[in-house]
């Protein structure tokens, strides 16, 4: 008798865990979850967020918005089901499909003074997600600014974002796509390259460093600042001075062999009249060539584009 009583109450307190009963607030808890998933599938992220609590402060949580989510393709199929809790903490088990993909994940949930509210929800890391192309900054629909590839800890609803350019120096391919959620490393068509804006910028920087640099007469000081400077045929290397002139200057492509902030430069046409002597001692005069490094390295810093 003993053991069949000791069985009787262990079944008793299963059932009251797994169903926790209408006293406990089970049928609140779970249509709340019901409701948290739903906000999420309509891209309602603010009432989503309400529900969870969501301090959007928080430069983790700056894609959680209506704006960004409104704009997904979003979760589908959601359903709730599996109460499991107590009178103050509960999991609900949800279902929905994205991607054609069904998916089953729990929900927790506690209860305060205020009520009940989602601890632990939806929002998936998006650096799993996120491609990862040195020094591109990617952004989504509805996203002010740029995602950080650095953060770990930056969180988005369930969901296929469109992926694009945060800025006017990268062209992003048109139907780049990532997907955060249960599966990591997601992002799907994704080529990205240096826009006409950002080869722009970096040849009227190598444009800027040539005149600066051009104002230098000895050879060591233009080989520094990166103008090659050639021999002056017949006249000694000591005391000559050089005046360098520029007729056109060089143009900037994309390096096929580099990452994405590397760049040839090729053409232009500069020349250097050498004042000095000749190997008499007496004065000479010539003209030489004058060449720029053939590869260059720029980053993009505070919304500006620098050489390295």
């Amino acid at each position: 008798m003993l053991a069949i009583g000791a069985v009787v109450s262990v079944i008793l307190l299963m059932t009251s865990s797994r169903s926790a009963g209408s006293g406990s607030g089970s049928g609140e808890a779970e249509s709340l979850a019901n409701e948290y998933v739903q906000m999420i599938a309509d891209g309602n992220a603010k009432r989503a967020n309400e529900i969870a609590r969501i301090d959007l402060s928080d430069e983790n949580n700056i894609m959680l918005t209506d704006a960004v989510l409104s704009k997904a393709e979003r979760i589908t199929g959601v359903s709730v089901s599996g109460f499991y809790g107590t009178r103050t903490s509960a999991s609900v088990e949800v279902a929905y499909k994205l991607e054609s993909r069904g998916y089953e994940r729990y929900v927790e949930l506690k209860k305060d003074d205020d009520g009940w509210y989602v601890s632990r929800g939806l929002p998936y890391s998006v650096s799993g997600s996120l491609p990862s192309i040195w020094d591109v900054e990617f952004g989504v629909p509805g996203l002010k600014g740029a995602l950080d590839q650095t953060r770990h800890t930056q969180v988005a609803y369930p969901a296929v974002y469109k992926l694009t350019n945060s800025n006017k120096f990268t062209d992003v391919s048109s139907g780049a796509t990532m997907t955060v959620g249960p599966d990591a490393d997601r992002a799907k068509g994704v080529t990205a390259s240096p826009s006409q804006a950002y080869l722009d910028a970096v040849a009227a920087l190598i444009k800027k460093n040539i005149d600066e640099c051009r104002v230098h007469t000895q050879r060591d000081e233009l080989r520094e600042c990166g103008l090659m400077v050639g021999y002056p045929s017949g006249m000694t290397l000591s005391g000559t001075s050089y005046a360098v002139a520029v007729t056109e200057y060089p143009t900037v492509t994309p390096a096929k062999d580099g990452s994405f902030g590397d760049f040839t430069v090729a053409g232009g046409a500069m020349t250097a009249q050498a004042t000095g002597i000749d190997y008499q001692g007496a004065p000479a005069t010539g003209s030489v060539e004058v060449d720029v490094r053939k590869r260059v390295s720029a980053e993009i810093v505070d919304g500006k584009v620098a050489l390295r």
